[in-house]
């Protein structure tokens, strides 16, 4: 069934179309629509859109990135938009499922004309995406991929870009901190998806390089809870510190269970584990002081320019957002449509393509308020930073 399209103001975006492919929602919103309305004729706004989950584990990242742009594209809209051109964010909820998701970005990209996709969140539906090549038959570019496995990456795509460094990076970073600081025995505790199985050999790979060794892996089922027994074999491993690949509620019971069975070994993790969510679910008492690697910088300790930009975008959203929204998700999002900004106007089109975006994408070299952002045509990775934190009592992150 062809989705119903729904044009508003500005909102959170929480109105749901009606029944589109088996129950994928259709939102579309001209965010800061006034910049059209002071025309004297209809101006075509540029379209950037979203497909990915917005319930579920997953959903917690979707929406958190989707809350970060929405506050870039209200501010570019208030300013005059992209060359007089107002910005429409376009999102559908694919419910995580792969064959839903193809069919939503065809329909969308059929209804809708976007020039860009900006971040799809979901390891099984991303795999579907890349190995159906249906962005390179659409010719629109996507930024952005949740989770940001290598194996996503690698062969470089024409229409796949990544905002920030993978996994991978990450990896090996913790990896130098651990032997840094004496830790050379670790063991693996991942998510039996895509995304956990494929940390796996990066993890061994990483740690080897710098003189330590991988004791002990062991994957935990969606929406099951880590065996007794898998806790017992890190303490038979002698296991100095654990690795988690996992959403932050899953991982919180394992951190509790950790916990409570008296092991205090250190515990890491790398981006996608939200601190707060993580705090919620183990306990203040248990999640302090897990450590999670980072690819964004701070959104609210950096005195980065864009970093304030941020705050003060994400403040003139109506309703204001809570503290406890603005969170590196939301810095991501934020960052990403700033990007895909850069990129239509670097077009030099007043309608440019998907065809032009990608072209601009590719050679695109920006200072984004201090944090510089360059992709080349032969990575299509527009950041270079790596930082790891430490969760606090309240859920913040120090780094």
């Amino acid at each position: 069934m062809s989705p119903r399209i729904h044009t508003t103001p500005f909102t959170p975006f929480r109105h749901r179309a009606s029944a589109f492919l088996a129950g994928v929602g259709l939102l579309l919103g001209l965010v800061g629509g006034q910049v059209q309305a002071q025309s004297p004729t209809p101006v075509k706004p540029i379209v950037i859109a979203q497909v990915s989950p917005t319930e579920g584990y997953l959903g917690f990242y979707t929406r958190q990135l989707q809350l970060g742009a929405n506050a870039a594209f209200q501010a570019v809209n208030a300013r005059g938009g992209i060359a007089g051109q107002p910005v429409r964010f376009v999102t559908v909820d694919d419910g995580a499922d792969p064959k839903r998701s193809i069919e939503a970005y065809e329909t969308v990209a059929a209804k809708a004309s976007p020039v860009a996709f900006l971040y799809h969140v979901g390891p099984d539906s991303i795999v579907r995406l890349l190995e159906s090549r249906t962005l390179d038959k659409l010719k629109i570019p996507l930024l952005g991929t949740i989770p940001a496995i290598d194996a996503f990456r690698t062969p470089v795509r024409p229409y796949v870009f990544h905002l920030r460094r993978g996994e991978e990076a990450e990896i090996a970073a913790i990896a130098r901190q651990l032997m840094t600081i004496g830790l050379s025995r670790l063991s693996v505790l991942y998510l039996d998806d895509p995304a956990g199985r494929g940390a796996v050999p990066i993890v061994e790979r990483e740690i080897k390089a710098v003189g330590g060794s991988l004791v002990h892996s062991a994957a935990v089922a969606l929406g099951q809870n880590v065996s007794d027994a898998a806790i017992a074999e890190i303490a038979a491993r002698r296991t100095q510190v654990v690795l988690l690949f996992m959403a932050a509620e899953t991982a919180g019971q394992v951190v509790s269970k950790l916990r409570k069975a008296g092991n205090e070994l250190p515990l890491y993790s790398v981006s996608y584990l939200d601190a707060r969510t993580l705090v919620a679910s183990a306990g203040a008492r248990y999640a302090r002081g897990v450590a999670i690697s980072q690819s964004v910088p701070n959104p609210m300790k950096s005195v980065l320019p864009l970093a304030v930009e941020f705050r003060r975008d994400m403040a003139a959203l109506t309703p204001p957002p809570p503290p406890e929204a603005y969170t590196p998700f939301t810095f991501e999002g934020y960052i990403a449509a700033r990007v895909l900004v850069e990129a239509v106007r670097a077009s030099g089109k007043s309608a440019p393509s998907g065809r032009d975006v990608q072209a601009a994408l590719e050679n695109l070299n920006v200072d984004l308020g201090g944090l510089p952002v360059r992709f080349r045509a032969d990575t299509h990775v527009g950041l270079h930073f790596i930082d790891i934190g430490m969760v606090r009592e309240n859920g913040e992150l120090l780094y």
